[in-house]
C-alpha cells in the first residue's frame, strides 16, 4: 500500500508574505490615512526598517506634507490603476527613480477603498543610461548640422531615412522635414536609370 504524501499547509498570509519578500521590487501596503502598513523585504532594506506605521510621504520623499497628485490618495478615491514614474529618497538621503504601479486592496461593504498596494521598481540605472544616451545624440546632431557635406541614417531593410542634417536642402531642394515625412524621396531622387542597381546594393 502506497504512502500518502504529506501535504504542507501554509497560511494565506504567511504564503502572502513569503511571496512578497521573495521579489526585488519594493511593496508597500498603505491605509487611507497614508499611513504604511505593510512593507517587504526590498522596501525596508531601501527605505529602512523602521517604515512600518509612517506616513508614506515622510518615508519616500521625507516631506512633512503628501505628494503632489499622490497616486495612494488617487486610488483611495476610487480611481483605476495607476501607473507613474517619480524619484524617491531612499534611506540614505540618495535620490533614485522608481517605475511605481498602485492598486486597491482592501475595501469596505460600501466598496469604499481602504488600503492600496504600491509596487516600486528602481529603474535608476535606465533612466541614468537614457540620460547619457540623449546628451550623446544631442552632441553628434550638433556636430552633423554644422556640416556642409549630407549625414544621413537609414533603415537598411525598409529603405527609408531615420535621420538626415539640413545639407540636404544644398544638394536635393528639400528640407530635413520633407524629407523624412516622404519615405520614396530617397528613391526618387536616385537617376531613373541608376535606381534598381543602388536600392540593390
Amino acid at each position: 500500500m502506497k504512502k500518502r504524501r504529506k501535504t504542507v499547509k501554509i497560511r494565506p498570509e504567511k504564503k502572502f508574505n513569503t511571496i512578497l519578500n521573495s521579489i526585488s521590487e519594493q511593496v508597500c501596503i498603505i491605509d487611507k490615512g497614508l499611513n504604511i502598513i505593510w512593507a517587504n523585504a526590498a522596501a525596508k532594506k531601501t527605505f529602512g526598517k523602521g517604515i512600518m506605521g509612517k506616513k508614506c510621504y515622510s518615508v519616500f520623499n521625507k516631506s512633512n506634507t503628501p505628494c503632489n497628485l499622490c497616486p495612494a490618495i488617487t486610488k483611495l478615491k476610487g480611481s483605476k490603476k495607476h501607473e507613474y514614474d517619480t524619484y524617491i529618497r531612499d534611506a540614505r538621503g540618495k535620490d533614485r527613480y522608481f517605475h511605481c504601479t498602485s492598486n486597491v486592496i482592501s475595501k469596505r461593504r460600501s466598496d469604499k477603498p481602504q488600503a492600496v498596494i504600491e509596487v516600486s521598481k528602481d529603474i535608476t540605472r535606465y533612466k541614468t543610461a537614457r540620460g547619457l544616451l540623449l546628451k550623446s545624440e544631442e552632441k553628434y546632431r550638433g556636430l552633423a548640422e554644422s556640416l556642409s557635406e549630407l549625414i544621413y541614417s537609414a533603415d537598411a531593410d525598409k529603405f527609408f531615412m531615420t535621420y538626415v542634417n539640413s545639407a540636404v536642402e544644398k544638394f536635393y531642394g528639400y528640407t530635413p522635414e520633407d524629407w523624412l515625412a516622404d519615405t520614396n524621396l530617397r528613391e526618387k531622387s536616385i537617376h531613373a536609370e541608376d535606381r534598381k542597381r543602388v536600392i540593390a546594393e
